[in-house]
């Protein structure tokens, strides 16, 4: 087990001198920052309304872990009418975003030095996660020549019996693709001969409804 110093000092060489380039942009303005999806728009009224009712009616206070048992059922519904996949409400947990999601994954499904492969371009918050759980990032290449989709056979080539999850970030929704998820008719990617399928991977879209996906 990592002690928290250590987690610390992996999170603080990753990113270089990220900090610094975010303090010298904030002094332009003309500066478009492309980073993440945080929206430059406000809620809508409807989501606005159910937020301020909610806190009239008293719902201020700590709720279970999972998260709200009528927001997993409505989230169970939403998977079956939208991606006909069916999921218990029970195994869903609702977290503080997708990047805490992912931390937790990570740390559950990490040891010290395993591998998740994951695209470049890529959100720092997810490599983050990946070496917080004392995880190794491995990059697979991908190009707008061909819409950020990673090649089924660069990801082949990066296989290694640490890899335990594969991930991939995009901004735009999911065109039809080998790697999927897409519509459910989608092919996905050949197994490479003498490869288990027997690991995890996950989607995260930050600017499109679904956000991140576990699968």
């Amino acid at each position: 087990m990592q002690r928290a110093a250590e987690w610390v000092e992996a999170l603080h060489h990753q990113g270089g001198s990220g900090p610094d380039l975010v303090a010298a942009v904030e002094l332009q303005s003309d500066v478009i920052y492309l980073n993440s999806g945080d929206p430059d728009r406000i809620a809508p009224p409807n989501v606005l309304e159910a937020a301020a009712a909610a806190l009239r009616a008293g719902k201020t206070r700590y709720q279970r872990g999972p998260g709200l048992p009528e927001l997993r059922r409505a989230i169970a519904a939403k998977h079956l009418r939208e991606n006909a996949f069916r999921v218990d409400p029970d195994r869903i947990s609702i977290t503080n975003g997708s990047c805490e999601g992912l931390a937790v994954v990570m740390r559950t499904l990490l040891d010290p030095g395993d591998e998740v492969l994951t695209t470049d371009p890529y959100y720092g918050g997810h490599v983050s996660a990946i070496r917080y759980a004392g995880g190794r990032p491995v990059f697979v290449p991908t190009a707008g020549e061909t819409g950020w989709e990673p090649d089924p056979a660069e990801i082949a080539r990066r296989i290694t019996d640490r890899n335990r999850a594969f991930g991939f970030a995009r901004t735009r929704p999911p065109a039809p693709s080998p790697i999927g998820p897409g519509p459910s008719s989608s092919p996905r990617p050949a197994t490479p001969p003498g490869r288990s399928t027997g690991r995890s991977c996950w989607r995260s879209c930050s600017s499109w409804p679904g956000g991140t996906g576990f699968c």
